[in-house]
């Protein structure tokens, strides 16, 4: 096997490895969205009142159950396209919760002041559940689907409303009472605070991809280290003990020691007289059974162990 075969077999290796890495991660990125919807279900369950306090929960339990089903596309055709689609679900679930689910059970509360509560922020779980699956390209699309989702959802809160209020209809140095009447204007919706919102999720998605990325550069340059480090000790292992082949690969060469050592010399007795008896496969076996209990007994004290041919 020539130098460049070697090097495509490794890289082939390191990203079956990498693959199978991006498949099971899928796996805890789907149980680790169905977890975020349970525990939102339990959260509103506990903490609001009305009829919402089970709708929301039951909805989200729901969206848990509707989540496992990608566990049944793991390993088969079309599972790459399905993991992409997973991760666009999850920011349209996102984004209905902002556009049309009422932050009220009376319903007379305006759409836009959903964006005082903490819905926008379930985008920023869906991007780090995506980082689970180890795939920056994953990874940037969820972040792309938010921003997407994030605006789609604004338009259409803005476009259902008669005018739209934010802070630019605030006078200079505004006065308590102005401030006030701008904040809670009915048609308050502050388009620059949705833009800021998707600058910080696109840049918090960029970060999140860089690190998959950067992990997996990481993965594989251990990899190769690895890989020549076994390779040399592979070659060294024909000519030399594996204890001087392993202080080679891990300094580079040989450093100069002063040991007490003592140096053992060994022969079978007979022996010449005793191949002469036997076949060869009985002289190989009684080699073998001879060296085997010789090397257990000297790399136990750390010993090196050599051959040597005498002519006679």
């Amino acid at each position: 096997m020539t130098s460049s075969t070697r090097v495509s077999a490794d890289r082939h290796l390191v990203d079956a490895a990498l693959a199978e890495a991006e498949r099971g991660g899928f796996r805890l990125a789907v149980l680790g969205w169905a977890g975020a919807m349970t525990a939102i279900a339990v959260f509103y369950f506990v903490t609001i009142s009305g009829p919402n306090s089970i709708k929301v929960p039951a909805v989200a339990v729901a969206l848990a159950c509707i989540g496992l089903a990608p566990l049944a596309l793991v390993g088969r055709r079309g599972e790459r396209a399905g993991r992409f689609a997973f991760f666009a679900f999850n920011v349209l679930v996102v984004s209905g919760l902002l556009a049309v689910v009422p932050i009220s059970s009376s319903g007379d509360v305006p759409q836009n002041f959903v964006f005082f509560s903490s819905r926008q922020h379930y985008y920023y779980v869906v991007v780090a559940v995506s980082v689970l699956t180890l795939s920056p390209a994953l990874v940037l699309w969820t972040g792309l689907c938010a921003v997407a989702g994030l605006a789609g959802a604004t338009a259409w809160i803005a476009d259902g409303m008669e005018h739209v209020v934010s802070y630019r209809d605030l006078p200079a140095a505004p006065s308590r009472e102005a401030y006030f009447a701008i904040v809670h204007d009915p048609n308050f919706l502050n388009i620059p605070v949705r833009m800021n919102e998707a600058l910080v999720v696109a840049l918090t998605t960029a970060i999140a991809a860089f690190a998959v990325h950067r992990a997996r550069s990481v993965v594989r340059a251990h990899a190769a280290v690895e890989e020549r480090r076994s390779r040399v000790q592979r070659i060294l292992g024909h000519y030399v003990p594996a204890q001087v082949a392993e202080q080679l690969v891990d300094a580079g060469r040989l450093a100069p020691q002063l040991r007490d050592a003592t140096i053992l010399f060994a022969d079978i007795e007979g022996f010449t007289r005793l191949s002469e008896r036997l076949t060869a496969p009985q002289v190989i076996g009684l080699l073998n059974g001879f060296f085997d209990a010789a090397a257990t007994v000297f790399e136990r004290q750390g010993g090196v162990i050599g051959t040597m041919s005498v002519m006679r």
